[in-house]
């Protein structure tokens, strides 16, 4: 298989962005200043699998955001994928995360996905992948 180039990747890239509208971070920072590459809207990383912050002993813990979950993104994360809350991002800047998460983003179109707005227990407005069955 060829490798990619930067070119090819960051068209990869800005095309899946275009589609839904998002912001490609390509200097992004998650968490305490964890460097990234990845997509955002309204401020805030899209999450794949999002992690629900309800308190894991009440009765509705991850009801909120059950239906979004899939493990097949999981399956499909990359080794560099950012797995502390689980955000549409590789973790690092430079070209081998650009490439990373263009291969990434191949893999997330071939499964048809869509990016869907939830809202978490405070109200406040996200955004995750969501897979089209």
């Amino acid at each position: 298989m060829k490798e990619k180039t930067i070119e090819e990747s960051l068209a990869i890239i800005k095309d899946f962005a275009k589609k839904f509208g998002l912001t490609f971070e390509r200097w992004g920072t998650i968490g305490l200043g964890r460097k990234c590459v990845g997509f955002s809207k309204n401020n805030y990383f899209i999450s794949y699998n999002p992690i629900n912050t309800h308190d894991p002993e009440r009765d509705d813990f991850m009801e909120f955001v059950k239906y979004l979950y899939d493990e097949r993104f999981f399956e499909l994360a990359p080794q560099n994928a950012d797995t502390k809350s689980n955000c549409l991002a590789v973790m690092g800047w430079g070209i081998d995360s650009i490439i990373e998460l263009s291969i990434w983003i191949d893999k997330l179109n071939e499964l048809n996905v869509s990016i869907e707005k939830y809202s978490n227990f405070c109200n406040t407005d996200f955004y995750a992948l969501r897979l089209n069955h």
